[in-house]
Order: C-alpha cells, then structure tokens, then sequence
C-alpha cells in the first residue's frame, strides 16, 4: 500500500478523480477544495498537501491538508488510514488536528497517537444528512 503525498491539486485530482466521484459523501471537502484551486477561486496555500492512499493500483483512501486547518479525510480501511498516518509521521509533517468521517478520523488519531505518545480530545462530532 502506498501514499501518493503532493502540492500539486492538478495532478492529485487526476489520480483521485474516479474515487472522488464514487464516494461523494466523504470526500465532498476535498473536492471543493481542489476544484477551488483548480478553477482559481481559491489559492493553493504553499504548505498545502493532497493524499492518495493506493493498493494495487486503486485509490482506496484521499486525504488533504490545508494549513491552518486540521488533516480532512475520506473515508477508507482502517489499514489505510493507519498506513497514511504512518507516513505523515514519518516524514515529519505536523499534523494539528484531524477531521472527516468518524470512524476513519478517530483511527487516523488512534494510530497518530499511539506512536507519538500523544493524546486525542474531540471537539466536534456532526453528521452529514442526505
């Protein structure tokens, strides 16, 4: 399982397109987002990151970053997020916060926490109504 980290919106849209397009639910804050950049209503900001997490040559998972908001995911198997977690930490990016859909951001935090020995509070829990 790979994690594809990149600034650049245009080439993550390409990669995340067809994913994207199949979960809109939890991934409806990055496509705003990336299409905001996109279409020039919304700078990319220069500490901005955009995630795929890929198995097999299929997205399963996107993330975004865009400072000074919190990591949003989408929604994935928890080996996923545990794998973008892990890289993110790796590679030494701070990571404030984390949000999106609940069950993938509190294991995002579950597995950030446990190898930073640090400590997760939530501040906001809502859900989406369709």
């Amino acid at each position: 399982m790979d994690v594809g980290l990149t600034r650049d919106a245009r080439h993550f849209d390409g990669i995340v397109a067809e994913f994207t397009s199949v979960d809109p639910l939890t991934t409806n804050i990055i496509g705003v987002n990336v299409a905001g950049v996109l279409d020039g209503t919304r700078p990319q900001g220069p500490e901005d990151c955009w995630m795929a997490v890929i198995d097999r040559g299929r997205v399963i998972g996107a993330a975004m970053h865009t400072p000074p908001f919190h990591v949003f995911v989408s929604r994935m198997p928890e080996g996923a997020v545990h794998r973008l977690a892990d890289v993110l930490l790796d590679s030494g990016h701070r990571v404030p916060g984390v949000n999106g859909e609940r069950h993938t951001a509190t294991s995002f935090a579950d597995r950030w926490c446990s190898r930073a020995g640090s400590v997760a509070v939530v501040e906001v829990s809502m859900r989406m109504y369709r």
